[in-house]
């Protein structure tokens, strides 16, 4: 079960948690963001669930390392937006 009571913080809370190596919270966010952009990804770019997850790991990870490398310190949307935004970003890439 997701725990989405951690999802509430502020954006900075979010970031900041994910710097300091909460891991259940990066985990929780993980699972609960997953889901969404798999299946948006299936359906827009007609991409097969397992290649819908491989890019969504990607884009995780490419997040991960903005938080953590401090290339993100705020930002003016939700994580879910800026990783679907990495997303989009790598299938033009491909």
């Amino acid at each position: 079960m997701i725990n989405t009571d951690m999802m509430a913080d502020s954006i900075e809370i979010q970031l900041s948690k994910i710097k300091n190596g909460d891991e259940q919270f990066l985990r929780i966010l993980y699972e609960n963001k997953r889901p969404g952009f798999v299946g948006w990804f299936q359906k827009t770019y007609t991409l097969s669930k397992q290649q819908s997850i491989d890019l969504f790991q990607k884009a995780f990870s490419i997040f991960y390392f903005n938080v953590k490398d401090g290339k993100i310190v705020t930002l003016t949307s939700t994580v879910e937006t800026y990783i679907f935004g990495i997303g989009k970003i790598l299938m033009k890439e491909d």
